[in-house]
């Protein structure tokens, strides 16, 4: 470490212009010891459990109709904070998890990349459990609430309610918004069947060079009938039917891929050409272009 101070020195010496022998070097040493730091921090687990019912509830009446009229659990948590019952909190089994354990909010994660200064409200019906709402404060505190036994249709599946503490601005997304906004325009790619293993080959060539290309009509990519005549205007009335396998097959954290398997014979049209190639299956991609809403 010497060696290296008194290089440095020189250096500065040199480019100051400055003879050496004027220069006198005065060796102050300090020590530093780091101590650890203890910090204890003290929570009241039935106020702060009784604090974030409070939330999850009026997070639930503001958003589904009827819900604290007619649903006989809220009446319930309506009666628990109305009385502040610390008491009967535990008597109902209302939540889910101990509110520092993360793994009750991995499955969103997926979903939404969590920005510790915000809070995060995620109400969703979940089969043979009900309507639940998922809470994460700063990415410190995670639970899940109970709210009913009843499972509500709530559109998309579920509803994000997001905190900007910096802005003290509160907003509702939906699933389709978080998409919109994060990921990607929509890319279609098409699983085709071919029987001969060459014509596969030629094919996958002259589409990878830019030598064909799909048929398009006003835009949008028609599905064909087997004798030429057009089914769907746009494929993605097809996609729109309920009676279609679907599969997820991205991760949702970079990319989503939306699997359809059709359950009739279709083609697509290829330009210039205009033949027609059967699909079996079609993928509607999207890549993620920004981490938060």
């Amino acid at each position: 470490m010497k060696k290296i101070i008194n290089k440095i020195i020189n250096k500065i010496i040199q480019r100051s212009g400055i003879p050496k022998e004027n220069v006198s070097i005065v060796k102050n040493e300090t020590k530093v010891i780091d101590k650890p730091i203890e910090i204890k921090l003290n929570i009241d687990i039935q106020k702060f459990k009784m604090g974030l019912l409070k939330i999850g509830y009026e997070f639930a009446t503001d958003t589904i109709k009827h819900y604290f009229l007619r649903d006989v659990k809220a009446k319930t948590i309506s009666n628990l904070l109305y009385k502040a019952d610390f008491e009967g909190l535990d008597k109902h089994n209302l939540f889910i998890g101990d509110g520092i354990q993360k793994k009750v909010l991995v499955p969103f994660e997926e979903l939404m990349n969590f920005n510790e200064d915000f809070h995060y409200l995620i109400l969703t019906s979940i089969k043979d459990i009900g309507l639940t709402c998922f809470i994460n404060l700063f990415s410190t505190f995670f639970i899940g609430i109970r709210l009913s036994n009843k499972e509500y249709d709530i559109p998309n599946s579920m509803i994000f309610g997001i905190n900007d503490t910096h802005t003290k601005r509160f907003k509702k997304v939906r699933w389709p918004d978080i998409v919109k906004e994060c990921y990607s325009e929509a890319q279609l790619r098409f699983c085709y069947e071919i029987d001969n293993k060459f014509e596969a080959l030629d094919f996958y060539k002259a589409e990878t060079e830019g030598k064909i290309s799909l048929y398009t009509l006003n835009g949008n990519t028609p599905l064909f009938y087997k004798n030429g005549e057009i089914a769907y205007e746009d494929c993605y009335h097809k996609l729109t039917q309920k009676q279609l396998i679907v599969r997820d097959l991205g991760d949702f954290k970079n990319e989503i891929i939306t699997n359809y398997i059709l359950d009739e014979e279709l083609y697509i049209k290829i330009s210039p050409s205009e033949d027609l190639l059967k699909v079996v299956e079609i993928n509607v991609e999207q890549e993620r272009v920004k981490d938060h809403i």
